[in-house]
């Protein structure tokens, strides 16, 4: 079936066919929409021949290097850096942004928790990005409640919504995420010009690895040991890396916990998601598991119907995939080698057949 055509989600049209439920206080809002099987049928390829294909042009940067003295040794404080580019092509970017843009306005609206959304005032150069959490509540400092940086068990924020959910499928799926870090948390950062996030080092409150997504402008990431806040929105430090739209920048090992990192003041409006894993003992009181996002597998060592190879089928989509029994075999934590070696002899093989469609980067609904 071919895509069906529907108004903007952030457009008063779409807006309009929005209707929002509050439940108990055990649960978050659900957002109910005339459109929402849109918002994550639109991330899964129909056929192999696509997805493998999509899968040969993704970019993966595994080695980043800068050594630095840390407490007298000598020390990569980038082990563990990973860059994929090309996760996200242009029509699933746009699609993302518009339903970003979507939860934005209903935050302005209050139809969100009042911790999911927030849109300080702008006060200074570098202050007041827009932030939604969801999954929990991020305290980034002491609070007016006394509360300390870290993960707020007792606040309840809305639950990771349902398109936020086919990407984390796909970072899973792609190997760009181990299936034994799956995120159950998230946060969007949207900024104008100017907007910044200072030196930091993400807090333990949440498990290695975790990930960042780019949308509508390239922006740099510094990182170094000790970075320097030379005024408002803007820093200095030894490293600087690109991050292209559409690319996904996984932070672990040193990375993530040696070296600190910042945005410097963006040059134009950019927005980004953070996908992050909370730490079992840091659960909120409140926390539901959600079987969406429970045995997620790498696509390789998915099972096939028939014959029980970790091969798909030809025909098969992701969802259909995904209600698959658990296959027995034993997942590595990341298996990035083998994937690739897959992947490699996968995309030859195809490459043989004929071509059903022209273009094969355009996402096919099945």
């Amino acid at each position: 079936m071919g895509r069906t055509s529907s108004p903007a989600f952030g457009s008063l049209e779409y807006s309009s066919h929005r209707t929002v439920h509050k439940k108990s206080s055990l649960d978050a809002y659900t957002i109910n929409t005339t459109n929402d099987m849109d918002y994550d049928s639109f991330l899964s390829i129909s056929r192999e021949q696509d997805e493998l294909v999509r899968l040969s042009e993704v970019i993966r940067k595994k080695e980043h290097v800068h050594v630095e003295k840390v407490y007298g040794r000598s020390t990569n404080v980038l082990e563990g850096l990973e860059l994929h580019e090309r996760v996200f092509n242009s029509f699933e970017q746009q699609k993302i942004v518009d339903y970003i843009y979507h939860l934005q306005c209903m935050g302005q609206r209050g139809h969100l928790r009042d911790r999911t959304y927030s849109e300080p005032k702008k006060w200074m150069r570098g202050k007041g990005r827009v932030t939604l959490q969801f999954g929990c509540c991020y305290n980034y400092s002491v609070d007016k409640k006394g509360n300390p940086p870290g993960i707020i068990r007792d606040e309840e924020v809305d639950r990771i919504p349902r398109l936020f959910k086919a990407i984390i499928r796909r970072l899973v799926h792609w190997s760009v995420l181990p299936p034994s870090c799956v995120p159950n948390s998230c946060i969007v950062n949207i900024y104008d010009k100017g907007d910044c996030i200072p030196p930091h080092i993400d807090h333990h409150d949440f498990v290695r690895p975790f990930c960042t997504i780019s949308f509508l402008t390239e922006s740099n990431i510094l990182f170094g040991s000790k970075l320097k806040i030379i005024g408002p929105g803007e820093f200095s430090g030894p490293v600087s890396i690109a991050l292209p739209v559409g690319s996904v920048l996984v932070l672990k090992g040193n990375g993530a916990d040696v070296a600190q990192h910042c945005v410097p003041g963006v040059h134009a409006k950019r927005i980004s998601i953070t996908f992050r894993k909370m730490d079992e003992r840091k659960l909120p009181y409140r926390f539901i598991l959600d079987p969406e996002l429970q045995r997620l597998k790498p696509l390789h060592c998915m099972p096939n119907k028939s014959t029980g190879s970790t091969t798909q089928k030809r025909n098969h989509t992701i969802s259909d995939l995904e209600n698959e029994p658990e296959s027995s075999s034993t997942i590595l934590p990341h298996e990035s080698d083998r994937f690739d070696e897959y992947q490699d002899s996968r995309v030859s093989e195809i490459q043989k057949r004929p071509r059903l469609k022209k273009d094969m980067n355009v996402l096919v609904e099945g």
